[in-house]
C-alpha cells in the first residue's frame, strides 16, 4: 500500500507488483465523509507518486465515466 504521508491514511493505493498496476482504495473508517467522486480528484497527489514509481492506475474511477446515452434525439 502507498500513501502520502502526513495523510489521514483514509485513501491508499494498492499496488501489484505482477502487473505494476495500483487501484486507489478509500477506507470510511478513517474517514466517514469520504466522497467518492471528489476525494479520488482531491488525491491527485496519490496518482503522481505512484506513476511515478512505475505503476499505472487499474481503471478510471467509474464515477468519472460519462454514460454516453446514444440517443440524439433532442
Amino acid at each position: 500500500m502507498k500513501e502520502i504521508e502526513g495523510d489521514s491514511g483514509a485513501v491508499k493505493a494498492e499496488t501489484c507488483d505482477e502487473c505494476r498496476s495500483y487501484a486507489k482504495m478509500l477506507y470510511q473508517s478513517q474517514d466517514a465523509n469520504l466522497d467518492p467522486f471528489a476525494d479520488d480528484l482531491a488525491t491527485l497527489g496519490l496518482d503522481l507518486l505512484v506513476a511515478e514509481a512505475g505503476w499505472a492506475r487499474h481503471a478510471p474511477n467509474p464515477l468519472l465515466l460519462l454514460a454516453s446515452s446514444g440517443d440524439d434525439s433532442s
